[in-house]
């Protein structure tokens, strides 16, 4: 969503609010029979979505994209397996070593994935993955210990190998272009959202859902593809965290990673970092629920909770084969090492992206952009623009992360280990 339209979505909560003060002027300027709109008086308005009376009658009917690109749910956003070689396993170690006793264990890692820029629209209009941005493609391999008896995970950070080949997308989003710039009815306010299907016919996209055309996607030309590089693991540390009552175990991975998001077209000046920690897990994930204290919300209320999308599952046993899926919607942003980016294109290539994880509203807005004021709104994006203002902190709940875990080989040593009271 561009500047320009913001700016304009600015005056409309202007106009938004004179209309309230002023309803008896404005009533007389409101056309006879027709549907009023938003910042007309009459106008009823749901807090994340029109409903199907709200919206607008035109040439060509409303309706939702089915590119075939657009995730129609979890399955379509699987990676397959990683793309790289596994790594040789680990060597055992006995009794007499520092770790003591431990199995090795090479876990192969497929399917991660993280969703943002969640659309209430979306979702209530039925789209599969009602988030614009995603994550995906993320495959690799952990070489791990399991010390006996006491079951602890030994996993060092340079054991944790990720392959190439995970990108970002981001969907575009349908919005309309606020009253203030044409009447409800008029078909030249609407922005982007008039599409032709393959058979040909044509449909206008609900605000909010997702277009199917795309501004970075892996699939992409080089240079509109947003290729995560140089993957690292800052810190990590896990654990068998418990068994269940069926005999499943639950894992608990805390870890902290950085990255380059960068051009595929490998221009310099188009890239910037990103690093996130957290705990993730086989534990049942919450509601999600957004912190968003820093953002002004004009429009209805801050979403509300929501269901996760990526479900964890427990560890079946620790067998070759044995598959869990861990994930969290409780990690954190570091924006530390995006404060330090001078200005350039790599820190507006930040900012823009940095939008959409916050999600839209009810118009296609994206929510961080969609400030209740014209100054305050320049102030806050050109201050990150030029450097002069932070980022603001990414917190909790914006975004979802799942990961898939296989046991691709336990290394069992031959005989029993010295000290057992079979020594002969």
């Amino acid at each position: 969503m561009s500047i320009h339209l913001d700016q304009r979505r600015s005056r409309a909560v202007a106009a938004f609010g004179a209309a309230i003060a002023a309803t008896s002027l404005l009533a007389a300027a409101v056309p006879a029979g027709a549907d009023p709109g938003p910042g007309e008086p009459g106008y009823s308005q749901h807090p994340y979505y029109f409903a199907p009376d709200e919206l607008a009658q035109l040439s060509v009917p409303w309706g939702v994209s089915r590119d075939p690109r657009l995730p129609s749910g979890v399955a379509d956003l699987a990676s397959g397996d990683p793309s790289c070689p596994a790594p040789a396993p680990l060597a055992a170690t006995d009794d007499g070593s520092p770790e003591g006793y431990t199995l090795p264990v090479r876990i192969k890692v497929t399917n991660g994935t993280m969703v943002a820029g969640y659309s209430p629209s979306a979702d209530h209009w039925g789209q599969g993955v009602p988030y614009s941005t995603t994550l995906r493609g993320l495959t690799g391999w952990v070489n791990a210990r399991v010390q006996l008896p006491s079951m602890k995970l030994l996993v060092d950070r340079d054991d944790v190998d990720f392959c190439d080949g995970a990108g970002v997308s981001i969907a575009d989003i349908s919005g309309i272009t606020p009253p203030d710039w044409g009447t409800w009815d008029d078909e030249g306010s609407y922005v982007n959202s008039r599409k032709t299907r393959a058979d040909g016919s044509e449909f206008y996209a609900y605000p909010g859902t997702f277009l199917g055309s795309y501004l970075y996607a892996p699939d992409m030309e080089p240079a509109r593809r947003l290729n995560v590089e140089d993957l690292a693991v800052k810190s990590i540390s896990a654990k068998l965290s418990g068994i269940r009552a069926d005999g499943s175990l639950d894992l608990s991975v805390d870890l902290a990673l950085g990255a380059t998001l960068a051009i595929g077209n490998g221009n310099p000046d188009l890239q910037f970092p990103i690093d996130i920690k957290g705990t993730f897990s086989t534990a049942v994930k919450m509601p999600i629920t957004p912190q968003v204290s820093g953002i002004s919300w004009d429009i209805g209320e801050p979403p509300s909770k929501r269901s996760p999308m990526m479900p964890t599952k427990p560890l079946a046993g620790a067998v070759e084969g044995g598959r869990t899926s861990v994930g969290s919607n409780a990690f954190t942003f570091d924006t530390g090492r995006l404060d330090a980016m001078p200005p350039g294109d790599g820190r507006s290539l930040a900012v823009s992206l940095l939008t959409f994880l916050y999600g839209s509203d009810k118009y296609g807005a994206d929510v961080l952009l969609d400030q209740p004021w014209g100054d305050y709104y320049n102030a806050f994006i050109n201050g990150m623009l030029d450097g002069s203002a932070s980022f603001p902190a990414i917190a909790e709940g914006v975004s979802e992360v799942g990961v898939d875990m296989t046991v691709d080989k336990v290394g069992l040593p031959k005989g029993v280990p010295a000290g057992y009271g079979f020594d002969g």
